[in-house]
């Protein structure tokens, strides 16, 4: 049977191959290096956080480099995204738009709208929380090369007028959806609903066992919220104007297990009491060998997803051995394949 140029694309994109070609953040700088990048970004920071909205957006200035060495001031505007965590963290996630005559020769000439995710709070387990976030972001770039891009971010959130330097809030950056699929040769679709026969089967399959090893349940690729566009949380990269080979890419995964923050429950419908209790939630129409390639693709990544736990100078040893543990439980499901028919197969959803 002939592969459509969709499925083809598919197979382009799986890592160790080469992309079909660099979008306009293919060559970026910015999420390459592996060192946290210092940002400062001076805007009136109380009208911004204080009870906020999604959406709301006030200008800024922003200078890239630690202190003595910074480049700007650049023009940008910072907004406030986000649902969940508006309510619960005292920084809330926020995208930054750095004006486009600005940033000619600047790590952001290719990437001039990016999402920064500071930590939600001072206690020191929200620096851990921010880690294993940004660690699952990474795991899913592991499998699948059209991955949302990171690097971990330290924020100062200066106001203006004020003297002095406020201390920086551990954070990390993720690429812009928009240029993700561009540099993937894709486009950003944002329909209104989604059929699961658009979607690329082995894409699916890929996302839906991801969000298993992590053990979140927080998404669709049905339908979004009320009154928005498809999907919650998750992008849907394709080809303009093509209603098939759709894939489905992960964001916002602090409601994952692996995460484990304590803001974040599971839905009451599920039947699990705890984001750690590992929930199926991929569709039932997906057959067995599809899965078994996807899960194939995991286990030659597992090394390298271990490695990036144990490498992370962010967690400490308890939090690093308690994430292992939990990568270590998918591990041990899919490869057991009475485990994997009774939690895998038979939890499947129709809908």
């Amino acid at each position: 049977m002939s592969l459509s140029a969709a499925s083809l694309l598919w197979i382009a994109l799986l890592p160790g191959q080469a992309d079909p070609g660099p979008g306009p953040s293919g060559l970026s700088p910015l999420f390459g290096p592996e060192d946290p990048l210092t940002l400062t970004v001076e805007t009136p920071w109380v009208e911004l956080t204080y009870r906020p909205e999604s959406g709301r957006s006030r200008d800024a200035r922003v200078f890239v480099g630690p202190p003595g060495g910074e480049l700007g001031p650049i023009r940008a505007s910072v907004a406030v995204r986000g649902k969940s965590r508006l309510a619960v963290c005292d920084f809330p996630p926020l995208t930054l738009r750095l004006a486009a005559d600005q940033v000619a020769g600047t790590l952001f000439e290719a990437d001039r709208q990016v999402h920064l995710t500071p930590r939600c709070k001072l206690p020191s387990e929200y620096l851990e929380i921010l880690e294993l976030e940004l660690l699952a972001y990474r795991i899913f770039a592991l499998v699948s090369d059209a991955g949302l891009r990171t690097r971990r971010l330290d924020l100062v959130p200066a106001r203006p007028g004020r003297k002095g330097r406020p201390s920086p809030v551990p954070a990390f950056l993720v690429e812009d959806l928009g240029l993700a699929a561009a540099r993937s040769g894709l486009a950003w679709l944002q329909p209104k609903a989604t059929q699961l026969p658009s979607f690329d089967p082995d894409a699916r399959a890929l996302f839906a066992l991801f969000q298993f090893l992590i053990g979140n349940t927080d998404w669709s690729i049905i339908t979004g919220p009320p009154g928005e566009p498809c999907c919650h949380n998750a992008a849907i990269f394709g080809r303009p104007g093509s209603d098939s080979g759709w894939m489905p890419i992960p964001f916002d995964l602090d409601s994952a297990g692996l995460v484990d923050a304590p803001y974040s429950v599971p839905g009451p419908r599920l039947g699990i009491k705890s984001t750690r209790e590992r929930l199926y939630r991929g569709h039932c129409d997906l057959d067995r060998r599809r899965l078994e390639d996807a899960i194939a693709r995991f286990e030659r990544a597992r090394p390298a997803i271990f490695a990036l736990v144990e490498g992370s100078e962010r967690l400490k040893s308890r939090a690093k051995k308690r994430a292992v543990e939990f990568l270590t439980g998918f591990f041990e499901i899919v490869t057991d394949p009475e485990r994997l028919a009774e939690e895998v197969l038979a939890r499947c959803r129709e809908r």
